[in-house]
């Protein structure tokens, strides 16, 4: 975040000279980033994620700010010095968020295991985005400590105060290793290694293989239930066919007899529709009797 701040005002650049490095920067590093990449996804497979976190946050730790030193040094390329920062910072930035993802699903399914299956994705990331957004808050205080020392952002870089220049040179040099040295200390200390882990990863498989059971269960009892798999729902379901059927004929010749009296219309309008036609005999679900109409009942 200080990058800039430090070529300007500790260096001395312009703002051409400025422009020009921080483009050869940015190139360097997301191509030695995305070069990288093949290689860690191959040494992720044999080496602790942790592991290689570590390691990496400690070389970085060392070159990046040693490159920047050198900067002051006029008989040195200051492209190239740059150039091999960047390559540093890409290379070992590469798989952070590989690493990332990997230690926290460890630990999500850790916890998962111990709430026997119950996962909680959602608080674990949420804690991940204010632990990162809590970044934005260390640089406001690096900021301020940069006024504290008598920084003047209306001033040049050739008229700030030594204790200004010095403050942003030691933030970069000293404060920028610390932290990657305290995170990797953190990441040699992470817990879920080595017997753990092959704990973790067994229980984890044992819970998705019940899960899987339990599922298959609950279709099978869902299929054995379902309207037209079974003998008994056949017979059910062809039954009222076959009844609705005897049922209409039945309806029909006693609407033609009817006819043929001639003494007007049966006792009971119920059932018939506009025309003389009767309904389909509809079968009660609860008793199984026949709803028909009261005059051609028995």
């Amino acid at each position: 975040s200080n990058r800039s701040l430090y070529l300007v005002y500790v260096i001395g650049l312009g703002p051409n000279q400025l422009g020009s490095l921080l483009f050869v920067l940015t190139v360097v590093v997301i191509s030695t980033r995305l070069g990288s990449l093949p290689f860690y996804i191959w040494l992720l497979k044999r080496v602790h994620p942790a592991t290689v976190f570590s390691t990496l946050r400690f070389l970085e730790a060392c070159l990046v700010p040693l490159f920047f030193a050198l900067l002051k040094n006029e008989n040195l390329s200051m492209t190239l010095l740059v150039a091999g920062a960047a390559a540093a910072a890409g290379i070992t930035q590469s798989p952070n968020d590989m690493i990332t993802h990997m230690l926290m699903g460890w630990a999500i399914d850790e916890d998962g295991v111990r709430r026997k299956g119950l996962r909680r994705e959602g608080m674990f990331w949420a804690c991940n985005g204010v632990c990162q957004h809590l970044s934005e808050v260390v640089i406001a205080l690096l900021l301020a400590t940069f006024s504290w020392a008598g920084f003047d952002p209306k001033k040049c870089a050739a008229d700030q105060p030594a204790s200004a220049v010095a403050a942003i040179e030691y933030s970069f040099l000293i404060g920028g290793p610390a932290v990657l040295l305290t995170l990797s200390l953190l990441a040699y200390l992470f817990p879920i290694r080595g017997e753990r882990l092959e704990k973790l990863k067994l229980d984890v498989a044992i819970l998705e293989s019940k899960r899987c059971t339990r599922m298959a269960r609950q279709n099978t009892e869902c299929n054995d239930v379902t309207p037209g798999n079974s003998a008994e729902s056949k017979e059910a379901s062809e039954a009222p066919s076959a009844r609705t059927v005897h049922s209409s004929a039945t309806m029909s010749r006693a609407g033609s007899d009817l006819g043929e009296e001639g003494d007007g219309a049966p006792d009971s309008q119920e059932g018939i529709l506009p025309g003389g036609i009767f309904p389909p005999v509809v079968v009660g679900q609860a008793t199984g009797d026949m709803l028909v109409p009261k005059h051609q009942r028995v």
